[in-house]
């Protein structure tokens, strides 16, 4: 489990923003483990219900076993910390996966097998829902369905349960209430508007004067190296002043 560990957290410290909202998973250690940046209904509106959806698609496994299992949990990652549990007050690596020595601890109960463990009284410490499953591959059952109720960044997490090298692909999808487009592109697209509309009105503005932006570029040029009289610096900066600020403005945020 220790893998699964370092993978979150590297994946926590680096704030990965998924730019497909369809994430294909499996057992590699690059593909067990993905999240995404998802926004409530009622911060951005849209006319649908935010949620997360896993498929888990139907994978060949070795004939020797009869019932193979992966273990998932999907969690808002403020509530990474009510994930796994340490054995012991000295332990500095906690235990993720409910198996049989667990269970002989206390850790979790029988009917928990192949879930991943969670801390005590996680459901009223936590930010969002913690939902964690044993997925029996052989059958998998309908998609499953994660309603968004607070913005956050969410996580979804699998391994191999039984074997541990169990082999099993699933489809991801985060679908936010206004669509599939990345919940990190929402916050800009007033900004987008707003250089629509700069866009257009610099637009008109060169077809009405379709020298000015020519005019503008060559007496900046000019400017810069320096090959003309005063009187016509002068005449020069107040008329490139504005297209040169939008030019700069435009190549700082394209």
């Amino acid at each position: 489990m220790r893998s699964w560990f370092n993978g979150f957290l590297a994946l926590g410290l680096s704030a990965l923003t998924v730019g497909a909202l369809e994430i294909t998973m499996d057992e590699s250690n690059d593909n067990r483990q993905v999240c995404a940046g998802m926004y409530d209904r009622k911060t951005w509106g849209g006319a649908s219900e935010p949620h997360i959806l896993v498929k888990w698609l139907p994978t060949t496994q070795d004939s020797g076993e009869p019932d193979p299992i992966a273990s998932m949990i999907i969690f808002e990652w403020r509530d990474y910390d009510l994930v796994g549990v340490f054995p012991t007050i000295d332990s500095i690596q906690k235990e993720f996966i409910c198996d049989p020595e667990n269970i002989s601890n206390g850790f979790c109960n029988s009917n928990q097998t192949g879930q991943f463990i969670l801390a005590q009284n996680a459901t009223e410490k936590s930010h969002s829902q913690i939902y964690t499953a044993a997925v029996h591959l052989n059958n998998t059952g309908p998609p499953i369905n994660y309603p968004i109720k607070k913005t956050g960044y969410y996580c979804v997490g699998t391994t191999g349960y039984s074997p541990s090298d169990a082999k099993y692909t699933a489809v991801v999808e985060f679908r936010n209430a206004y669509g599939e487009l990345p919940g990190a592109q929402i916050p800009k697209l007033p900004f987008y508007g707003i250089i629509t509309i700069v866009y257009a009105v610099i637009g008109m503005y060169d077809i009405k004067y379709p020298n000015f932006l020519n005019t503008a570029a060559n007496g900046g040029l000019t400017t810069v190296f320096g090959h003309f009289s005063t009187c016509n610096i002068e005449k020069t900066f107040v008329s490139i002043l504005p297209s040169s600020c939008l030019l700069i403005f435009i190549l700082i945020f394209p």
